[in-house]
């Protein structure tokens, strides 16, 4: 279930006030809105728009800015003058992009095509250096492949997910408590963290523990190929992760994902701690939760057992999400299955046998307190 690609990297949008809010009337999220170069082009989404060409296709690349509000408030703009397509919330400047042939972006059917492509990135810079030395070794390759793209759950993986959870196998322990303790490190080092205490309905504490026998590689490796590609827990038609700030091939603190599922079920989260074994997830402004999840593998001392774990702290975003999760459990059997697979995933990863079903513990805690 894992693509093997050209390394990327991804970059954040810059975001500020009042351009911010502005942006969101028409459901442009910060920490959805990305922009991700490869050796064969860049990708740039920007709420529900989307732009792609590969290096052959640039021209020029230009630092261009600083901008007038009035000029990109709002959604994308497009140029009277050129059709060039704005993405951008920052009146401090960005980068643009001059084009061979004009490509999509402002319309699904393609029947406005851009010349330009002009970017408003967090890191200017950064951006820059790294395109020209992607478009540098694209000369040097001759510039074949396609841009990256990320991926997306589909309707019928979906489906398909929630049919496989109904024939799962698991051991399921559910229980009323009176206090849900969130671990002390629990927050997102920016504006955007999304944490418990701004959600509603009930708090959860959910486990999923899977017990492996005969594996051929140790805990630490296999958590290691993980943190370079967390999609290798994934079912790609379900519920992809796209890294949306940092480097693929790694994972560091501060890095961030997008998780996209077919649907709403769109959510942003955030490194905020790493080990050998472990590494821990912040929800993000628009993730469905508030809270964090872990995941981590523990070895046994003189054995090839292992056991993989993911821990989730959290509540429902919004009373949307509460229905959907609590009452009407739709949303908590897809978490379910999701969270299921990467057991299933890393079993296989690690070259073993699972021992015993996936166990599953769920503490829901009554009261507000």
């Amino acid at each position: 279930m894992m693509n093997d690609r050209p390394a990327v990297e991804a970059f954040s949008f810059g975001f500020e006030p009042p351009l911010d809010t502005w942006a969101r009337w028409f459901a442009i999220v910060p920490t959805r809105s990305f922009v991700r170069i490869d050796d064969h082009g860049v990708e740039a989404v920007y709420g529900s728009w989307r732009v792609t060409t590969p290096w052959s296709n640039v021209e020029s690349v230009e630092r261009t800015g600083p901008y007038r509000r009035w000029k990109i408030a709002g959604p994308v703009r497009v140029s009277l003058a050129d059709r060039g397509i704005t993405m951008a919330a920052t009146t401090t400047g960005g980068v643009c992009l001059r084009l061979h042939e004009p490509v999509r972006g402002v319309d699904p059917c393609g029947l406005v095509r851009h010349r330009s492509v002009t970017l408003g990135v967090a890191d200017v810079d950064r951006f820059v250096r790294g395109v020209e030395a992607r478009r540098d070794r694209a000369g040097a390759i001759g510039g074949a492949g396609e841009p990256p793209s990320h991926d997306r759950g589909s309707l019928v993986g979906t489906f398909r997910s929630l049919l496989r959870w109904r024939r799962r196998d698991v051991d399921v322990v559910f229980s009323d408590v009176d206090h849900v303790r969130f671990p002390s490190r629990d927050r997102a080092s920016s504006s955007d963290d999304q944490p418990h205490e701004i959600g509603v309905g009930p708090k959860f504490h959910r486990t999923y523990r899977l017990e492996i026998d005969g594996g051929a590689i140790s805990a630490e490796d296999a958590m290691a190929k993980v943190r370079a590609n967390p999609n290798r827990l994934t079912d790609p038609a379900f519920a992809p992760f796209t890294k949306s700030r940092g480097r693929s091939g790694e994972m560091a603190v501060g890095d961030r994902y997008v998780i996209q599922l077919a649907g709403p079920w769109k959510g942003a989260v955030e490194v905020i701690d790493v080990t050998d074994t472990s590494f821990r997830l912040a929800t993000l402004e628009g993730h469905m939760e508030s809270g964090v999840i872990e995941m981590r593998a523990v070895g046994t001392d003189g054995t090839s057992r292992v056991e993989f774990i993911v821990e989730s702290w959290a509540r429902s975003h919004d009373h949307w999400f509460a229905l959907l999760y609590d009452r009407i459990g739709l949303a908590q059997m897809l978490q379910g299955e999701m969270w299921a697979i990467a057991c299933d995933q890393f079993a296989e990863l690690v070259a073993g046998t699972p021992q015993g079903p996936l166990r599953i513990t769920t503490d829901r805690q009554i009261g507000n307190h």
